[in-house]
């Protein structure tokens, strides 16, 4: 079964701070989608003034073919894996769909409170 692999931005300031830079693009070498959180995005883009909001509107819009805006319940169902996941909670991370794992266990790993299953034996 195929993986298939995306990059999600998963906090706003870093995604402000690239627009602010003019380096959204980055998000884009590793040549994978990406895919941001309906209410990021919101949160992001909702007023015109704010600081990188025009920078991101453009970018998307300049890249609906890589960048996806996704309601928030695509990422609370079962079925997402983080791969690559940085201890220092990065904001970008490359993920992968699986059916063995759920978004719960991520949650967890994420905070710091998943303990490593224990061997049996």
């Amino acid at each position: 079964m195929p993986i298939e692999v995306a990059i999600i931005v998963t906090d706003s300031p870093p995604l402000i701070t690239l627009a602010v830079a003019q380096s959204l693009d980055y998000l884009l070498y590793p040549d994978l989608p990406v895919i941001i959180p309906d209410a990021l995005f919101h949160e992001a883009t909702s007023a015109a003034g704010k600081l990188g909001a025009q920078e991101i509107l453009d970018w998307y819009r300049a890249h609906t073919d890589r960048v996806r805006v996704e309601p928030i319940e695509f990422f609370t169902c079962c079925g997402m894996a983080a791969i690559g996941i940085s201890p220092s909670g990065s904001a970008c991370h490359p993920i992968a769909h699986s059916s063995t794992l759920c978004v719960s266990s991520l949650q967890g790993a994420m905070s710091g409170d998943h303990e490593p299953d224990s061997e049996e034996g």
